[in-house]
């Protein structure tokens, strides 16, 4: 007995088959993507963590410069550099826009190189000064104490010098993340 139908099976396997290349396909695509997203979010938390960690060795190292008045003396974190001419209490310089990330002149450096346990930690740290130092609550109480040590009570310094601290962390795959605080030194 002959059947007319012989063609019909080659042909519905075909499509199957192709259906099933397309959905493999498709599948290995979104692998590749969540491959990526998942890079991505951990080049960008390690880019954060230098800005972060920069950030924080740059302010110690200020608030030891304020406190000796010059660099001689301070330990500052042996991952940090900057120019031995640098002074935190320097005016910031006329062509620096505080609005414009461009603009601003490095002030220090934080590099920690990688090894096989730990990643490399890389930051440019800006600083920028206010403009004018500002009296401390309490501090006419320092007055009264003589200026001997660091104070009595909520005196413990006649006033502070503010700065903002930015630092630009930078990460595996080009990911970069900028974090600020606003930096209060006490004179002492």
């Amino acid at each position: 007995m002959h059947k007319q139908q012989t063609g019909f099976v080659l042909i519905t396997g075909l499509v199957l088959l192709i259906v099933i290349a397309i959905a493999a396909i498709a599948s290995m695509e979104m692998s590749n993507l969540d491959y990526r997203m998942a890079s991505n979010s951990a080049f960008k938390e390690q880019s954060f963590q230098a800005s972060e960690t920069g950030r924080i060795a740059a302010g110690d190292a200020v608030n030891q410069f304020i406190y000796e008045r010059s660099w001689n003396g301070v330990t500052a974190h042996p991952g940090i550099s900057f120019a031995a001419t640098f002074s935190p209490l320097a005016a910031n310089g006329d062509s620096e826009n505080l609005f414009s990330a461009g603009s601003l002149a490095k002030d220090m450096d934080f590099d920690i190189a990688g090894t096989s346990a730990i990643e490399k930690i890389n930051s440019d740290i800006y600083i920028i000064r206010a403009p004018s130092a500002a009296a401390a609550i309490g501090g006419g109480l320092q007055q009264l104490a003589g200026y001997r040590g660091a104070g009595k009570g909520v005196a413990s310094s006649g006033s502070a010098i503010y700065f903002e601290l930015r630092s630009k962390g930078l990460g595996n795959g080009g990911a970069e993340t900028t974090t600020a605080s606003e930096y209060r030194s006490f004179i002492q």
